[in-house]
């Protein structure tokens, strides 16, 4: 799985352009072996390195949900949802999680050469989502402790790196500009990719299963990981209209620092939760299908398959 994890991790970095590889490829991309299902970008105390890191943990968490999504497939049963719901129940006790167990799979199908594929296909997309939006932290400024960033670059990301440390509503679209990238960056970097174009329905089954967490919790969020992300209701239909918008070479919009121009307006219709710290008004644009990153029409829209 690490094997696997360093390879989605180098061809993401690799789909990069020059300036957002040059401030990524000699970044420290380490698993951490952890009970805990998570995955950060971030500096370092001492001296401000910039660092990256995705647990053991969360790297099970996403190899069971992509053999038991396969073997269904396959096989046509319902394993995923039994392993779903015995792992939630695991991470809201706080006990470890844990793989599938073997006897959840028989012959034929849990060694059928096309369901094999199919798994790793579905982990390579999983992971390359999660990494994506590690990997968009730090060339989009939120850590800002990463080379190559221009003078007005560094100024403009400190100024909103301390709004979003005084402001909480301001860190979380922070996460919402690094779920666009990072879908932008799977998508680039898996779009003629052998065995099977990368989509977004890796991307869609990892929300899938922090939406079950925290929706069992409700406002006791067990997992850091939740804590710090906007819910999955916020989150799946900013991950699918991204994909839509996606051709090869698109880049969504950056986000405005303070004195900029307001952003777009969520869309009509998305779900908030009642009590969510974010306004209504995202300081950042969001994509609405049919447009391009400048808000014109764009009429080779994708949808990332």
């Amino acid at each position: 799985m690490e094997q696997e994890a360093e390879r989605v991790h180098q061809a993401l970095v690799a789909a990069l352009d020059e300036h957002e590889r040059s401030q990524v490829n000699a970044v420290p991309f380490e698993v951490v072996v952890t009970d805990e299902p998570n995955a950060a970008a971030g500096c370092t105390r001492t001296d401000r390195s910039p660092v990256m890191m995705i647990t053991s943990s969360m790297l099970e968490l996403v190899a069971g949900i992509s053999e038991t999504k396969a073997y269904d497939e396959a096989a046509n049963t319902e394993t995923y949802e039994a392993y779903v719901t015995a792992i939630v129940q695991e991470v809201r006790a706080g006990r470890p999680v844990h793989g599938v167990d073997p006897s959840a799979h028989a012959a034929p199908w849990n060694t059928d050469a096309h369901k094999l594929a199919r798994q790793i296909h579905l982990f390579d997309q999983q992971v390359a989502f999660i990494l994506g939006h590690e990997l968009a932290h730090h060339y989009r400024g939120h850590t800002n402790c990463v080379q190559g960033r221009s003078d007005a670059e560094l100024q403009r990301d400190e100024l909103a790196q301390m709004l979003s440390h005084t402001v909480p509503p301001f860190e979380q679209p922070r996460e919402v500009e690094a779920d666009m990238w990072g879908v932008v960056d799977l998508l680039e970097a898996g779009h003629d990719r052998p065995g099977g174009s990368w989509s977004e329905e890796g991307a869609l089954l990892n929300l899938d299963f922090f939406r079950r967490v925290a929706d069992r919790g409700g406002q006791e969020l067990v997992m850091a990981f939740l804590s710090t992300h906007p819910p999955s209701a916020i989150r799946i239909p900013i991950v699918r209209s991204t994909a839509q918008q996606w051709t090869p070479g698109y880049r969504p919009p950056r986000m405005p620092t303070p004195g900029d121009p307001g952003g777009l307006r969520i869309p009509e219709g998305l779900p908030i939760p009642q009590g969510l710290p974010i306004p209504r008004n995202f300081p950042i644009p969001l994509p609405f299908p049919g447009q391009n990153g400048n808000g014109n029409t764009n009429g080779n829209g994708s949808n990332g398959n």
